[in-house]
């Protein structure tokens, strides 16, 4: 990511969270983003599949 988004600056984590909970995509798909402080390997999966088609 760049050091602003949309022209806003990204000051912290939840300023980042919050610009990401209001993207839209063109199939109008939202996103629940959710911040965890706990380190999380790399090439880890979710261990829930909350996808929906």
């Amino acid at each position: 990511m760049a050091q602003n988004w949309r022209g806003r600056p990204l000051t912290g984590y939840r300023v980042v969270v919050n610009l990401i909970a209001a993207t839209r995509t063109r199939t109008v798909l939202t996103i629940r983003p959710v911040l965890t402080r706990v380190p999380i390997p790399s090439g880890s999966r979710s261990r829930t599949r909350r996808c929906r088609p």
